[in-house]
Parts: C-alpha cells; structure tokens; sequence
C-alpha cells in the first residue's frame, strides 16, 4: 500500500504469492514501477533543502516522486530504505 503524508490511500497492489519477496514484488508492481520507469506522478514538483560545501542552506526543486520503503527493496534513486548503518544523528534518526 503507498500513502502520502496525509494518509491518503494513492495505491494498493493486488496480491501476489506468498513465496515473492519486496525485490521480486517491486517488479510487477505497476506504480512503483511507473514511478521508477517516470511513467507516474512525473508532474508532481518538490522542494529540498541542501548544503553547499561551505555549509550554506539552499532550496532545490525537484521533479517526479520517491518512495520511503523497507530495506528489502530493490536500490532504485526512487526507492528510500532506511540507513544500515551510520554515526550520523540525522541518518540514524531518519531510519527510525
């Protein structure tokens, strides 16, 4: 199931068997897949706050949309999992 922030319901996969996991599911999943391919929400725009190397704080556009998931999915740029391993406060507390 994928939600937005707002718990909005955007899509639910139909079922598959019980033997597929995450990796093989996202394969014939046709919105994760649409969003991987560019196919869906390729005209949703978002901004970002980024550093430059002297630590100046700047806003990025971008466009297209990702997905936060589990770490049992593929390592697509559009497929977020959590961090494995990091000393970083900000990594560590974003996987939580």
């Amino acid at each position: 199931m994928t939600v937005n922030h707002h718990h909005c319901i955007l899509y639910t996969t139909q079922g598959y068997l019980a033997r597929w996991n995450d990796k093989t599911l996202v394969l014939f999943d046709d919105f994760v897949r649409g969003i991987y391919d560019g196919d869906v929400m390729e005209d949703v725009t978002f901004n970002l706050l980024e550093k430059d190397s002297s630590g100046r704080i700047f806003e990025v556009s971008y466009k297209g949309a990702w997905l936060i998931v589990d770490n049992g999915y593929l390592n697509w740029s559009t497929t977020i999992p959590p961090v494995k391993v990091s000393a970083d406060w900000h990594e560590i507390r974003w996987s939580e």
